[in-house]
């Protein structure tokens, strides 16, 4: 009866979840302008910063001619569900962009990335959020797309004139865009 009360015990006593994310929210860097969103997308940098959910649009918009972070939420459930819609996106986002030379590696790290069970040291927990935090993660592929494209299976590949789009989500529509500029363009 003891182990079972100390079992309790530390089931009841777990660190908000929410706390890690929201912590990390407020720590982020402020990113108020398109021109500064495009200046980290074009550095080979991996950054996390917080932006204005019109402004992170606005670089969608004119980055890949698609109407922000609603048209790509809308762009993957089309494919996922054959039905096109989008959840409200909160006012401010953390904006993640990365980029990967390396398909294999990137393939590993999506697998495994915001997946549904977050385990911690001494405990696991669901990987939810509450609406005040959104997550948008834009990776840029250098590699040879038409090569490595079957790495990536947990997810919807779509296709414009100008790119090569591999689109994934969290359990709470957090998405992450794997994209490159097609050769020509």
């Amino acid at each position: 009866m003891n182990e079972d009360s100390n079992i309790f015990h530390i089931l009841t006593n777990l660190e908000n979840p929410f706390e890690e994310t929201e912590r990390d929210h407020r720590n982020l860097s402020k990113c108020e302008t398109v021109d500064k969103l495009q200046t980290i997308d074009n550095s080979s940098l991996n950054v996390s910063v917080s932006a204005p959910k019109n402004v992170f649009d606005s670089f969608l918009k004119e980055k890949f001619d698609i109407d922000g972070i609603s048209g790509f939420m809308e762009i993957y459930t089309k494919l996922h569900i054959g039905e096109s819609f989008s959840l409200p996106v909160p006012e401010n986002i953390t904006a993640i962009f990365k980029v990967s030379n390396d398909p294999f590696e990137l393939a590993h790290f999506l697998a495994h990335y915001q997946s549904t069970i977050i385990t911690t040291r001494y405990s696991s927990y669901l990987n939810l959020h509450n609406d005040s935090i959104y997550r948008f993660t834009l990776i840029r592929a250098d590699f040879d797309w038409e090569k490595h494209a079957n790495q990536f299976c947990t997810g919807y590949h779509y296709e414009t004139k100008q790119f090569h789009f591999f689109i994934r989500s969290s359990i709470q529509f957090d998405l992450t865009v794997l994209y490159q500029k097609k050769a020509g363009t």
